[in-house]
């Protein structure tokens, strides 16, 4: 259970820098942490949904992606990825959908797709088992949404041992794929908030009783 009073004063701290969202210095931290906890290179965070949509449309090999429905809000203009698969993007009800029609949507357990792509949508206590299933596929997604060791109550992290391919995820979380890095004040949506990034923090500290740096 969250410590509502100590999460609130970290609240407090970052309402005093005025630094809200933008994927700020506590969501490196909660990279770097999360990057510690499962022995990787580096990880991306990013919002759940536009973590699995910018994986679907850079895998080289679309067969090993499964996705059915990868919703992201209007706010984030995913027809702007250049990747070949603008014709995949298609706006309903105030969404912007990737949607594979032709694919099975079974990710409701720990899938290994192709031997690329992983999906984690239960995050264990037990880390070594949780790197161990992450740490076969070339890229994995793991949610936060449903987290029991990694909680921000939304979100997702995005790993993999190719930082070419992270380098990629990160610019796409930042700018949306237009081809070049935007400044990070420009954009928001799909990037990890500090108020969700100081949750995560909290979280994989006091289940592995790591005490605060």
């Amino acid at each position: 259970m969250l410590d509502f009073e100590r999460f609130k004063e970290c609240i407090d701290s970052v309402d005093a820098t005025d630094y809200f969202t933008n994927h700020g210095p506590k969501a490196r931290i909660f990279e770097d942490l999360v990057a510690s906890l499962l022995s990787a290179n580096a990880v991306a965070v990013a919002n759940l949904f536009v973590a699995s949509a910018m994986v679907s449309v850079e895998v080289p090999d679309a067969d090993a992606v499964d996705i059915k429905d990868a919703r992201i809000k209007s706010g984030i203009i995913l027809n702007k990825i250049r990747s070949g698969t603008d014709n995949l993007c298609s706006a309903r009800n105030k969404f912007y959908e990737i949607d594979f029609l032709n694919r099975p949507k079974n990710i409701d357990n720990i899938k290994a797709l192709s031997g690329q792509v992983c999906f984690v949508l239960n995050p264990f206590e037990d880390v070594e088992l949780l790197k161990s299933i992450v740490q076969k596929a070339s890229c994995a997604i793991i949610s936060h949404e449903r987290g029991e060791l990694i909680d921000t109550y939304t979100g997702g992290t995005i790993v993999s041992t190719n930082d070419l391919f992270l380098e990629r995820m990160r610019n796409i979380r930042s700018s949306y794929g237009v081809n070049e890095l935007v400044s990070v004040p420009i954009t928001s949506n799909g990037r990890f908030s500090e108020a969700q990034a100081l949750q995560g923090i909290m979280s994989c500290r006091e289940r592995l009783n790591i005490l605060d740096a």
